[in-house]
């Protein structure tokens, strides 16, 4: 474990009871395509604007964030036995998380909403 998490860690006096704390990590972007209209100048019959499509490409934030956990709830029962540890990263739908402003930059995130883990090898 780094050094600068080890001290975070040890300084956080919070325990949560039932939602991780993770500290979220930057956002980031995928590259997707996307469907847009595009005015051709004519109208159709009822006087209403035709308009055809084009297919761009854009990055657009993703669907998913990543955090980093610095506390997992006391007591909670994982269903299986290989599940994140403080320190590992998670990744979890981003309208799930929610801003714990009791302590900087951290989130609460649900354990049944973390989808995926990496572990910290360190």
């Amino acid at each position: 474990m780094d050094k600068i998490l080890e001290t975070v860690i040890t300084n956080m006096k919070y325990i949560p009871t039932k939602d991780i704390i993770v500290k979220p990590l930057a956002d980031e972007y995928v590259e997707k395509e996307i469907i847009k209209p595009v005015e051709t100048g004519n109208k159709d019959s009822d006087g209403y604007n035709i308009t055809d499509t084009e297919t761009v490409k854009e990055k657009v934030l993703t669907t998913f964030k990543k955090g980093i956990v610095l506390r997992l709830p006391e007591g909670y029962q994982w269903q299986s036995e290989h599940h994140p540890e403080v320190g590992d990263t998670v990744i979890f739908p981003r309208k799930s998380a929610i801003d714990f402003d009791v302590f900087k930059d951290s989130q609460l995130v649900n354990p049944y909403n973390v989808v995926a883990f990496i572990e910290n090898k360190d």
